[in-house]
C-alpha cells in the first residue's frame, strides 16, 4: 500500500525503521542523480546522498514544509554546498561568466554524454541550478527557496549555465 511521505515522516518519528527504509527506497535514486549531477564525481555523489538521509532521519521531526520533495532537495543542496566548502570549489568567477556568448540555437541533438560533460565542466553553483531546472523539473523560484538565493541570482546562474553550455557544445563540435 502506497503511503505518502507525511505519513512515512510520522511513522519514522514513531520509530518504525520501515519507513525510513520506505523513503531511501523511493527517493534514493533521485537524490543520487542530482548529487552525481552536481558533484561530477561518485564517490562525493553517494557521500551526499548519504549524508542527506542522515540529515533526513536527525531532522524528521521538523519537517514543516508542504512540499516532502523540495524539502529533501534543500537538504541535498546544503550537503553539495558543504562538500564544495570542504573541497575548496565554490569560487565562481563572474568575470569569466560575462564573456560567455549566446547560446547556439542550431537544434542539433546532443548525445548524453557530451551535455554531461559540458555540465561537469560548468562552476557548482551553475552546474547546480541546472541540474535542479533542466534534470528534475524545479521552477527557478522553488530553486531560489531551496538554495537561499533571490530569484534574480537563480535566473542568471541558469542562464550562464546555459549560455556556458551551449559554447563548450560548440566548441566540442555540436554547433
Amino acid at each position: 500500500m502506497f503511503q505518502s511521505e507525511d505519513a512515512l515522516l510520522r511513522r519514522m518519528a514513531a520509530g518504525d525503521e520501515d519507513a525510513l527504509e520506505e523513503l531511501v527506497d523511493r527517493w534514493y535514486p533521485r537524490i543520487y542523480a542530482y548529487a552525481l549531477r552536481t558533484t561530477g564525481r561518485e564517490q562525493d555523489a553517494q557521500d551526499v546522498t548519504q549524508e542527506t538521509f542522515l540529515a533526513l532521519l536527525r531532522h524528521r521531526k521538523s519537517f514543516v514544509r508542504k512540499n516532502f520533495q523540495s524539502w529533501l532537495f534543500t537538504i541535498a543542496h546544503h550537503k553539495c554546498v558543504d562538500l564544495f566548502r570542504l573541497q575548496g570549489r565554490l569560487a565562481a568567477a563572474p568575470e569569466e561568466l560575462e564573456r560567455l556568448s549566446d547560446p547556439d540555437s542550431s537544434g542539433q541533438v546532443l548525445d548524453r554524454a557530451a551535455l554531461e560533460q559540458a555540465l561537469e565542466r560548468l562552476p557548482p553553483l551553475q552546474r547546480e541550478a541546472a541540474v535542479l531546472h533542466y534534470f528534475h523539473g524545479f521552477t527557478p523560484r522553488e530553486i531560489a527557496a531551496m538554495t537561499d538565493s533571490p530569484l534574480s541570482t537563480v535566473r542568471w546562474r541558469l542562464t550562464a549555465a546555459r549560455r556556458a553550455m551551449a559554447e563548450m557544445l560548440k566548441e566540442d563540435g555540436y554547433g
